[in-house]
């Protein structure tokens, strides 16, 4: 135990009589891990900003669409609503065309399900089924530079001379799954009734939002939906939940990926920090052996240095890490893109953790093979070398 209290110590001194390259060694393996770290952030926000997203949107609610996505018959509405434990089946209509020579992405449901759709920030609520009126996010409104009280020309493929809708109300900006399926596009929430009119779907609904009273029974709604129609496609909260996670699941492999880039060359540099510290000591390591030093003994020493290097780049760049996820997820993102992506900043250990076990093993595993190299130096050899 002695023993390797003395060769500890001995390798801290030679990592603090280096300290320059010791310095320049830290921040590379710094930077790779604060990149890791900081991407790991954002993954973090990303899944709970996702799961609200989806609770809120669906909570204890079924999406019904026809297996090729086309659209279906609106008495498939009243149909499923008569399925024992079906509080309220919601039709749903999706369709695309110009706001003011803007592209547009048309979301119709019936009046008094809009706000479960969008929160409304200033204004009111489209007042009648029948009303020209509709609803944008705040961002939308200003891009096409309109308020509440403006009026707004929608053009759709059916309705090629327009129709004019009056904004009554401004909504808070939409989140990742609006940003996702408008892409570019402005968003117009209106009337059921006005987006049968102007997308030419009369009695249509591209999908049902199915209520049901509570999550307990949402397997055997789900299972009754199934039988009794087969051709339709039944997703829940939770295998929306799962398609989700698996795509973010791909992000996080493509940020390890992009951040292994980083710590590889990091790993190089540690690689080349130990193996010029061996060749600056191997009189050192000739006189240790002669005096009864072991090849293992010599391999700890340099593995030692590997891994205090590692250790201190893993804290140095998780700490960094921490900051610039903050930076990313506070500062950047809400201003670069051309939509608002609002995620939460989520304090965690894991991506800590992550950042500290993969920089010590990093550097350990780029630390074994000069390490291994020194501990089979020979005495004579070591002692005549100049």
């Amino acid at each position: 135990m002695i023993t390797l209290i003395y060769l500890t110590r001995y390798a801290l001194r030679d990592i603090a009589s280096k300290k320059l390259r010791a310095g320049l060694t830290v921040l590379g393996i710094s930077i790779g891990i604060a990149s890791l770290v900081s991407l790991f952030i954002v993954s973090l926000g990303m899944r709970a900003r996702v799961e609200s997203e989806i609770n809120t949107l669906l909570g204890s609610s079924i999406i019904v669409r026809t297996r090729n996505s086309e659209p279906m018959s609106i008495y498939v509405v009243h149909l499923i609503s008569n399925i024992t434990g079906v509080e309220r089946a919601v039709p749903v209509i999706i369709g695309s065309g110009l706001v003011e020579s803007s592209n547009a992405f048309i979301l119709a449901v019936p009046v008094e399900e809009i706000k479960a759709f969008q929160t409304i920030v200033s204004g009111s609520g489209v007042s009648s089924p029948n009303a020209r009126e509709c609803l944008m996010p705040e961002e939308s409104a200003k891009k096409l530079r309109v308020s509440v009280n403006s009026t707004v020309r929608i053009v759709t493929s059916y309705v090629q001379e327009g129709v004019s809708f009056k904004v009554v109300g401004l909504s808070e900006i939409g989140g990742l799954f609006q940003a996702a399926l408008a892409g570019p596009a402005s968003v117009v929430v209106m009337s059921l009734e006005q987006g049968e009119r102007i997308l030419n779907k009369r009695g249509l609904a591209d999908m049902i939002l199915v209520r049901v009273y509570n999550s307990s029974i949402m397997s055997s709604v789900v299972n009754a939906i199934r039988s009794t129609y087969p051709s339709l496609s039944v997703s829940t909260e939770e295998d929306v939940l799962k398609q989700s996670q698996a795509i973010l699941d791909t992000i996080d492999a493509v940020i390890f990926t992009i951040s292994a880039i980083s710590i590889i060359v990091a790993g190089v540099g540690t690689m080349n920090t130990i193996t010029m510290s061996i060749r600056e000591k191997i009189r050192e390591i000739g006189v240790l052996k002669s005096i009864g030093a072991s090849p293992l003994q010599v391999l700890y020493i340099f593995l030692v240095e590997g891994i205090i290097l590692g250790l201190l780049g893993g804290l140095f760049g998780s700490a960094l890490g921490m900051g610039l996820g903050y930076v990313i997820v506070v500062y950047m993102l809400p201003r670069v893109f051309r939509f608002q992506i609002s995620l939460p900043f989520i304090i965690s250990c894991e991506p800590v953790l992550n950042g500290l076990v993969i920089s010590v093993a990093a550097s350990f595993l780029s630390s074994v093979l000069p390490s291994w190299n020194a501990s089979r130096i020979r005495p004579v050899e070591a002692l005549r070398y100049e």
